[in-house]
C-alpha cells in the first residue's frame, strides 16, 4: 500500500512539474508564432500597412537605416492621411514586427525628424493606434 501512495504521489509531482513547464513556455510560444505568421523573417524589421499584420509588407535587415521609406515603391498602397504616401511606404505603417536583436525608432518625417517612438527588439505591434497609423517616414536603429 505504501509502495503504491508513493507511485502516485510521485506521479502527481511529475504531472504537474510537466504542466508548469508547458504553462511557463506559453507566452515566448505565442510571440514566436506571432511573429512567424506575420510572415516577418528572421533578423528583420517589418512594417505592414494594415493592422493585425495584414496588407503590404516592407522589409528592413537588421542594422539598416531608412532615412525615407517615401523612397520605397508600394504598389496598392494609398495613405488615406497623406496623400504623399500613395504608391510609397511613406505614411503607410499600421503594424510591425520586430525580429531582430536590434532596437529601431521610427519617425514622422524624413531623415529622422520627429521622433516618434522606440520598437524594441523580438516585439509585435499589431495596431500602432490611430494618432500614430500611417505617419512613419523614415526609421533607424537606436
Amino acid at each position: 500500500m505504501r509502495t503504491s501512495r508513493t507511485i502516485l504521489q510521485m506521479t502527481l509531482a511529475l504531472t504537474l512539474g510537466l504542466l508548469g513547464l508547458v504553462a511557463a513556455a506559453t507566452p515566448a510560444a505565442a510571440a514566436q508564432s506571432r511573429a512567424d505568421l506575420a510572415g516577418c523573417p528572421a533578423n528583420t524589421l517589418c512594417f505592414y500597412n494594415d493592422e493585425d499584420f495584414l496588407g503590404h509588407i516592407f522589409t528592413i535587415q537588421a542594422g539598416e537605416s531608412i532615412p525615407s521609406l517615401h523612397a520605397y515603391v508600394c504598389a496598392g498602397c494609398d495613405s488615406p492621411k497623406h496623400g504623399a504616401g500613395d504608391g510609397n511606404f511613406g505614411d503607410q505603417m499600421s503594424s510591425w514586427v520586430n525580429n531582430t536583436s536590434w532596437s529601431y525608432c521610427w519617425y514622422y518625417d524624413i531623415n529622422y525628424g520627429s521622433y516618434v517612438t522606440v520598437m524594441p527588439a523580438g516585439q509585435a505591434i499589431s495596431w500602432v493606434g490611430k494618432r500614430t497609423q500611417d505617419e512613419a517616414s523614415s526609421v533607424r536603429p537606436c
